[in-house]
């Protein structure tokens, strides 16, 4: 019997260098954002503190059965305890990142406690520069889930003032002069009563809930521009099918919680639009092949990933020609405003309430004309 034990534990032992050798088991990869270490290399053994140190991280990060036994281990927290290091597990099958709700959240509420006003100040000597290129602000902040599903929030949320900084901003930027403020808030909170505009296993809006913004957007530039019918002409056609969102991909378990995601089924002439992709700073640019009188002026946007559901909803089909820049740091609007073509009658600035370095660009007005620093 003792025998039998110590045989046991010394298969045990030899189990990861088994699996290394042989890849008998599936070796469910864990996409962990980050490189893992390289091997070592001789040189490094010059110092032989520094070698084996590499060689220790190389093992950590690459001996037999670790991503499954982490994945074994997340599976466990998951199911039996209903607990994750990496997402906070809400109601009804609702997901939110613990860095966003532990860490950006409560980094944003102590920005606009100590810049509120400098920032308010900033979006609007921006607005006022742009105005005498005849060019016009338009201003869209996005709130983030947990906004419009707070009671989906488990109980170990950091609890943060409400109403939250960014929203008390919001409702000051409404009434600058000078600039076009997209009411995305307004908007989302309208649909909600009728359908669910938030994936629950994914950080982003769905398309359908773009689409309604968009909608409003597209029409509020048209009223800008003169036209006087609305603009936004194509239905709105939904299909739902199974989704795995980034906040349940993110998760290493063996299997990914799933949801009947909402979907925009294209009701436009997808053919419409020509799209040249990577042009220089410009992720993409699109032009429409035939204006018609409801084309709205040229477009220049900086926004976020949100921004992507806006195209799937067909919202560059209205524009003769959309430039578009997406968020890198705070030097990407200056940078941005130093190469949008003069054409683009409207520079539109989208950001989520946790885009820190769209606060930072912001927050210096005018200044962001004259480029990077």
């Amino acid at each position: 019997m003792k025998l039998a034990g110590i045989v046991i534990f010394f298969l045990a032992l030899c189990l990861p260098a088994i699996q290394k050798i042989t890849g008998v088991l599936p070796p469910y990869t864990i996409d962990e954002n980050r490189r893992l270490t390289a091997p070592p290399r001789l040189a490094d053994f010059k110092d032989p503190a520094t070698g084996f140190h590499q060689f220790e991280q190389y093992f950590d990060d690459h001996y037999g059965l670790r991503d499954i036994l982490i994945r074994l281990k997340t599976q466990i927290d998951f199911s039996v305890f209903h607990t994750s290091d990496r997402v906070h597990l809400g109601k009804n099958g609702w997901l939110f990142y613990r860095s966003v709700l532990d860490v950006e959240k409560p980094a944003t509420e102590r920005f606009f406690a100590s810049r509120d006003e400098q920032l308010t100040a900033g979006i609007e000597d921006l607005a006022a520069a742009l105005k005498k290129r005849s060019q016009t602000l338009v201003l869209m902040p996005i709130f983030l889930g947990d906004v419009f599903y707070h009671d989906e929030l488990p109980r170990d949320t950091p609890k943060l003032p409400q109403p939250s900084g960014f929203y008390r901003a919001t409702e000051r930027w409404k009434t600058l002069p000078n600039l076009i403020y997209v009411d995305s808030a307004a908007v989302l909170s309208r649909v909600k009563e009728r359908r669910q505009v938030f994936h629950k296993t994914d950080f982003h809006w769905n398309s359908p809930a773009a689409f309604a913004v968009g909608r409003t957007f597209v029409n509020q530039l048209g009223q800008d521009a003169g036209i006087k019918s609305p603009v936004w002409d194509h239905e709105l056609k939904i299909e739902t099918r199974p989704y795995i969102g980034r906040e349940s991909d993110f998760l290493p378990l063996f299997k990914q919680p799933s949801e009947l995601g909402l979907f925009v089924v294209p009701t436009w002439n997808t053919n419409d639009v020509q799209v040249k992709e990577n042009q220089g700073i410009f992720e993409y640019i699109t032009t429409k092949r035939v204006d018609d009188s409801k084309t709205l002026p040229p477009l220049c946007i900086v926004g976020d990933s949100f921004f992507d559901a806006l195209r799937d909803a067909g919202f560059t089909s209205y524009f003769s020609k959309v430039y578009r820049v997406r968020w890198q740091g705070a030097d990407t609007l200056p940078r941005a405003l130093a190469q949008f073509p003069a054409e683009c009658k409207y520079v539109m600035v989208e950001f989520i309430e946790v885009q820190a370095p769209a606060f930072d660009s912001l927050a210096d007005g005018a200044a962001n004309l004259r480029g990077p620093h």
